[in-house]
């Protein structure tokens, strides 16, 4: 289900067959995601959430994360839906340090999505 709010539209879950350009915020990140033909990305901005959820205990300090700031090639959406974890999975850079060969991908748990916005551009 989505919620059009003014030009914003809100959006409960967010699946790999989605299309355009998503911010999903977490409880302490904010994640830009990219859903198109060619290719599907993601950015995570530590830092940029929007708190502990009312019930849950309060978070930890906000772990840096590898490549935060970086736009990854997104693999697929395990899942992303309002009041659970999302999971990500992630292709590994091809100049990641210390990556063993054959490891191509790796998977991405956030903490609690609070709010998946379609955005423009």
């Amino acid at each position: 289900m989505s919620v059009v709010a003014g030009s914003i539209e809100f959006m409960d879950e967010l699946t790999d067959s989605e299309r355009g350009r998503f911010v999903v915020r977490t409880e302490s990140s904010r994640y830009l995601l990219e859903l198109t033909g060619d290719g599907h990305w993601l950015r995570r901005v530590p830092g940029d959430g929007l708190g502990a959820v009312e019930g849950l205990p309060p978070l930890d300090p906000v772990a840096a994360l590898r490549r935060d700031d970086d736009d990854l090639v997104l693999l697929s959406i395990g899942q992303c839906r309002l009041g659970q974890r999302a999971e990500f999975w992630l292709r590994m850079p091809e100049d990641e340090p210390d990556v063993p060969d054959g490891y191509l991908a790796t998977q991405r748990a956030t903490t609690i999505v609070c709010q998946i916005e379609r955005v423009e551009g």
